[in-house]
């Protein structure tokens, strides 16, 4: 979901939604690096929460820079903000505590499965990656296998990347689960499927 800001504003100039504006929410700052700018807006892009929304987003802008999440610069005299590498980081941080959604459309009737076998050394990470699977959303299918409807591979990676344990967690996508009716019935009730979607399974 693209963040505009030249819409009337519904959406508050809070800390997170200023580090979110700089991203497409869904799309991970590790796989592009600092090419192009990308990390980079021109304060007129906040033309409306200034407009509108001004002491809250002055007030968390001066936040962010204290907090050397960005930064400000002039570039022919034109004002830019920056995110800087700690910024970066946050934002990664706030995209995984994010439950998942839909990340297509409509549902292919494919299944999303993710498998790990985290030896009893490296337990707390074990612990950290089920927790983490289960608090956004993923439900789970038998010990160490999860199960959601749409694609989370990216998000998946940067948080096995975080915690250094890749070798031991695989993703895999299949079309048929023994006994995926009490899955679909599962993320039905969780809204995670529509109607749309259990047309698209039947057919």
């Amino acid at each position: 979901m693209k963040m505009s800001l030249e819409k009337d504003v519904k959406i508050r100039a809070t800390v997170r939604n200023i580090l979110l504006s700089f991203m497409d929410a869904g799309v991970f700052l590790f796989e592009y690096g600092d090419k192009g700018g990308f990390y980079r807006k021109p304060i007129a892009d906040y033309r409306k929460w200034r407009e509108d929304d001004a002491n809250t987003f002055s007030q968390n802008l001066y936040y962010l820079k204290k907090k050397k999440l960005i930064r400000s610069f002039i570039k022919n005299k034109k004002e830019f903000l920056e995110l800087t590498s700690l910024g970066k980081e946050k934002i990664n941080d706030c995209l995984l505590k994010e439950p998942l959604g839909r990340a297509e459309e409509n549902w292919d009737g494919k299944w999303r499965i993710v498998i790990f076998d985290i030896p009893e050394k490296k337990k707390i990470k074990r612990e950290m990656i089920r927790e983490w699977l289960k608090r956004i959303g993923a439900t789970e299918l038998q010990r160490s296998v999860y199960v959601y409807p749409f694609d989370f591979k990216k998000k998946l990676d940067v948080k096995v990347n975080k915690l250094m344990v890749e070798d031991g967690v695989k993703y895999i996508i299949c079309e048929i689960i023994q006994g995926e009716e009490k899955l679909i019935d599962h993320f039905y009730k969780t809204e995670v499927l529509t109607e749309e979607d259990l047309k698209t399974y039947k057919n």
